[in-house]
């Protein structure tokens, strides 16, 4: 490395699982103090903690993962490992993004020491992005609380739960990130029933009652555990609508729920949803919603097909099974490209419908996106799978589409 002259705007990032030597960080900080240090940790498996490089006084964001697997680490070791990385981000005191995870390849049952164990009157540096990712972990109340009163919540702006909910986590900074721009969970509920964790197993209020405190957010992503649905979502989108550009809820959306988005969030740009049948069968509805955004430009619709949808479902024999459930591609194909012809005038600039094949793990996706910059044509550019199908089928359409 030079001097800080050569490299006004510098950055390290370090991306392996094992410790940075320490001259290489030494040398970063005696000739480009304003720099920041980016640190990627995956994969670490039982390497110990980095404590130089964690309390490195220029550590901007941190993604790093604690692994739980071992038979030998119990939860007091556990709570220690969070116990010392606290203490050495507190120690550099630069941090602003924060990914960490606790890895557990067992999932066996709920633990409640993956928390940074706080103290009253302590001090954490403020953070802009928070990515909590526990797979079966659990967050004690107390843990929340002490952890909110010893940040400033107020310039956070981004929060990933991972795909949970920690009501008590949710609960302790409602109305504490009021600058919040992106909100990523779900209600994927755990094996221990006595879990307080999920949001949907417990306390439906929790995350409406959250997002009501927060003035401008501006991409939304729920995920509902399998086989839930939001009752909420209406309740959102009254509150949260109008600043909202990305919008991304797994629940099966209908007619209604479509009319709701155009009302209630008219400056959506990105939009991914679940849809139900009859939106399948019968899209017209939906169409006349979606045209009428005015900023909309990319789609995403994911619907489950039932085993008794005659239209894009059939059977076939298998040489594995009596029969198995097959795509009507040229249907598929016939829906997608009318949404589109439908679509010309509006903003929309690409669009994919992916179906969820009855009993089965296959997705079978279709993506179509507008030919050219300006142009009223569109192409198709990707299908994930039976592509000498859909080649055959799409050979039959007007260059527009190819």
């Amino acid at each position: 490395m030079g001097p800080p002259s050569l490299f006004p705007n510098m950055s390290l990032s370090w991306n392996l699982p094992k410790e940075i030597p320490p001259q290489v960080l030494e040398t970063f900080h005696a000739h480009h103090p304003p720099a920041r240090l980016h640190v990627q940790s995956e994969f670490r498996l039982t390497n110990p903690l980095d404590k130089l490089l964690l309390s490195s006084p220029q550590l901007y964001s941190l993604r790093y993962e604690i692994y739980f697997n071992h038979p030998q680490i119990k939860e007091k070791a556990m709570r220690m490992l969070f116990h010392t990385m606290k203490n050495c981000l507190k120690q550099g005191g630069s941090i602003k993004k924060l990914h960490i995870e606790a890895m557990d390849n067992i999932m066996t049952s709920v633990r409640h020491g993956a928390a940074f164990p706080f103290r009253p009157l302590e001090s954490f540096p403020p953070l802009e992005e928070l990515y909590i990712g526990y797979q079966c972990y659990d967050i004690q109340r107390a843990d929340c609380r002490l952890w909110r009163d010893c940040m400033d919540w107020t310039c956070l702006k981004t929060l990933d739960l991972g795909g949970t909910s920690p009501v008590w986590f949710i609960k302790s900074i409602t109305g504490a990130v009021p600058q919040l721009r992106v909100f990523k969970c779900g209600t994927r509920a755990f094996r221990d029933p006595n879990s307080e964790w999920s949001c949907w197993r417990n306390d439906t209020d929790v995350i409406p009652s959250f997002l009501e405190s927060i003035d401008a957010l501006e991409c939304l992503e729920i995920s509902p555990a399998e086989g839930g649905e939001l009752q909420f979502q209406t309740r959102i989108l009254r509150k949260c609508g109008p600043p909202l550009k990305s919008l991304r809820l797994a629940t099966h959306w209908c007619d209604e729920n479509f009319e709701e988005l155009q009302h209630f969030a008219p400056n959506v740009e990105d939009l991914k949803v679940s849809i139900s049948e009859d939106v399948i069968n019968e899209p017209e509805s939906a169409l006349r919603a979606l045209t009428a955004l005015s900023k909309l430009k990319h789609i995403v619709l994911h619907t489950d097909l039932s085993e008794d949808n005659l239209v894009y479902i059939e059977m076939k024999p298998d040489e594995r099974s009596d029969e198995t459930y097959s795509l009507r591609v040229d249907e598929a194909l016939n829906l997608i490209l009318s949404l589109f012809e439908a679509c010309c005038q509006s903003s929309i600039e690409d669009l994919t419908v992916i179906f969820q094949m009855p009993e089965v793990e296959t997705e079978l996706d279709f993506r179509i996106e507008r030919a050219h910059e300006d142009s009223k044509g569109y192409k198709v550019v990707k299908t994930w799978t039976q592509e000498e199908a859909f080649v055959t089928c799409l050979a039959g359409y007007r260059d527009d589409y190819r």
